[in-house]
């Protein structure tokens, strides 16, 4: 708590000081969760010191921990400061400047848990039977903008074939045969 408080007061090298003592003693007591919490944390307080490399360093670490047991709340609930941080972390992966390598998938779930920052939009249309869920709204919207399948996978972190089958769904729920149609159709619609 009292690294956090010292964050808020924008005072990151005493946080930093406090969580590296913090760290060493969850290491030597072998406390797992302490020490993913503590990462997360060390993370956020390089970050608010000017030190990008050693935060994403410091949160791959963390998730490296945290991606066995699916800890998702940890990260999450420390907002758009930890979401902007886990998108460097993407990026740097993306480019192979990471530092370790932390599975795609968990990356995904935790982008996920932060939310879009989208404004909520109803997918129920009347001139559709089957609403389309959430992640095929963002597809829809990626096609949209023009976007090709291996940019729509990199952007939401998932393979090229589960790009296509979204696109397959999407295709399917609006009656569309490709996708100038499916855009067509969903602007009708008001989907867009």
């Amino acid at each position: 708590m009292l690294a956090r408080i010292l964050l808020a007061r924008e005072q990151p090298g005493q946080a930093l000081a406090l969580l590296d003592r913090l760290h060493a003693a969850a290491a030597a007591q072998d406390r797992t969760g302490s020490l993913i919490e503590i990462g997360a944390l060390r993370a956020l307080a390089r970050t608010a010191s000017g030190d990008e490399a050693g935060a994403v360093t410091t949160l791959a670490g963390a998730l490296l921990l945290a991606c066995p047991q699916g800890y998702v709340r940890v990260f999450a609930d420390e907002g758009p400061p930890m979401a902007a941080l886990l998108g460097r972390l993407i990026a740097a992966q993306r480019t192979g400047r990471a530092a370790a390598e932390v599975p795609l998938g968990y990356l995904a779930r935790l982008q996920r848990a932060f939310g879009s920052g989208r404004p909520a939009r109803d997918p129920v249309s009347p001139g559709i039977v089957d609403p389309l869920t959430s992640r095929e709204l963002e597809v829809l919207e990626m096609l949209a903008a023009g976007r090709s399948n291996q940019a729509i996978a990199c952007e939401l972190v998932v393979t090229l074939e589960t790009v296509k089958k979204h696109v397959g769904h999407v295709l399917g729920k609006l009656g569309a045969a490709n996708r100038t149609e499916a855009v067509a159709r969903a602007r009708e619609l008001n989907l867009l």
